[in-house]
């Protein structure tokens, strides 16, 4: 199940732990008690590193990929790593662009500090289609522009995401149908 940027990113320093003793198999990471410990102790040992790049291009699926971003993310904010992450968005934009590459290309960007309107815009440019656009904005909790999206179209023929949408914001749903039923109006009068 996907799940937003925000919930994602909410690690727990159980979480943290587990994933640095994972890399360094040293049993003194489990004592620590807090986030500033955990910090530290990467800093100083920059072997960590290449291991989690290892494990990085080891993966092998979306969901193991966007889970180790996220860690790395945490831990890692030098230019080798920035450069890897730059590098990694070049090639996953050469894709046709769906919801699961989004879900990584989220890790890989300043996603905090872009309004989701312009990354979803940029998406789209890059060849997502108006249905993977709204199951993004979807996904992150913006109803109004999955709605602009999804009216872009003439009809939606995913009936999940209507009902999604419905459950959501039974407004928008009732705009997008209205929106719908007015385009199709206008067809039959054009064809007449």
């Amino acid at each position: 199940m996907k799940r937003s940027y925000q919930t994602v990113t909410e690690l727990t320093l159980a979480i943290k732990k587990q994933y640095i003793f994972q890399l360094s198999n040293d049993e003194t990471v489990i004592f620590f008690m807090n986030e500033k410990q955990l910090y530290h102790y990467v800093a100083n040992h920059q072997e960590l590193y290449t291991k989690a790049m290892k494990q990085l291009y080891a993966t092998k699926n979306y969901e193991q990929l966007e889970k180790i971003l996220c860690l790395m993310n945490c831990f890692f904010h030098h230019q080798d790593y920035i450069s890897v992450k730059k590098d990694l968005l070049s090639k996953l934009l050469h894709y046709p662009l769906t919801l699961q590459h989004y879900c990584i290309i989220r890790h890989l960007i300043d996603f905090e500090n872009i309004p989701l309107s312009k990354i979803v815009e940029t998406l789209y440019h890059y060849g997502m289609s108006q249905e993977e656009c709204a199951k993004v904005c979807l996904l992150e909790d913006n109803e109004s522009l999955a709605c602009d999206y999804l009216k872009q179209l003439d009809c939606c023929q995913n009936e999940n995401i209507l009902r999604l949408l419905c459950s959501l914001s039974l407004y928008e749903y009732l705009s997008l149908m209205s929106d719908y039923r007015r385009k199709e109006k206008n067809y039959q009068l054009m064809v007449q």
